[in-house]
This record gives structure tokens, sequence and C-alpha cells, in this order.
């Protein structure tokens, strides 16, 4: 995980997102749902894949949100 960037100014679209994946998910499952969603932002996508643990697997939207910080 490269924790960085700053955060995009509109996240509700990653927020949005977050019930749209089967638990538990890995950070990297959740970041390839995120790269086939057409309204999430390059940099949306960008920010959230520097900021997410690619290899932690996640059991609820909880848990992304508050490794997010959001």
């Amino acid at each position: 995980m490269q924790v960085g960037g700053t955060k995009p100014s509109n996240v509700q679209e990653i927020i949005n997102h977050l019930d749209d994946v089967e638990y538990p998910v890995t950070g990297r499952e959740f970041m390839e749902a995120c790269n086939n969603m057409s309204d999430v932002t390059k940099e949306q996508k960008d920010w959230t894949q520097r900021n997410i643990n690619m290899d932690k697997k996640y059991n609820s939207p909880e848990e992304i949100k508050r490794d997010l910080k959001l």
C-alpha cells in the first residue's frame, strides 16, 4: 500500500460502489471491479489504488472506508 496523494474532491462514486461488490473482497478485487466502473474517474481510481491495501481481505464496506479514511 502506497499511502499518498490528495483525496479527490468527490469520492461519492467510490462510496457508491462499496455496496456493489460481494464481501469478503481483497483490495485488488475491489480495484478490478472499480476499473470496470465507468462513472469512477481515473483520478478516483488512481487515488484509491494508492491508498487501499491490495492484499488485505475486507469483510465490509466500512473496513474499506476506514482504510481510505472516507
